[in-house]
């Protein structure tokens, strides 16, 4: 995957171009570019919205975003998002 980060990565196997991610989070389509190339990070406000337009969960895209600069996270990018989400929640998400 090169030098790709894992927004990219995430937003093009959704199928969506920046614009159109822009629009589904409520953000400028220069926003989304800088998360992209690492000139800001995405908001706590603006993940839950970012994770639903990218059509995975929330726990699975930030163990995305953790992962991605160990080398392991483009081998977690081509797995099922969800069964990600779902294998990871219990390590990352307390207990009630």
């Amino acid at each position: 995957m090169g030098n790709r980060t894992w927004l990219t990565t995430m937003r093009e196997r959704a199928g969506l171009t920046q614009a159109q991610l822009a629009k589904e989070v409520g953000v400028f389509q220069s926003e989304v570019s800088s998360w992209e190339t690492g000139r800001c990070r995405v908001g706590p406000t603006r993940v839950r919205p970012l994770a639903k337009a990218l059509g995975v969960d929330v726990v699975a895209l930030h163990w995305l975003r953790a992962t991605w600069d160990m080398d392991i996270g483009s081998d977690i990018a081509a797995l099922d998002p969800e069964a990600v989400a779902a294998a990871v929640r219990p390590l990352v998400v307390p207990r009630d």
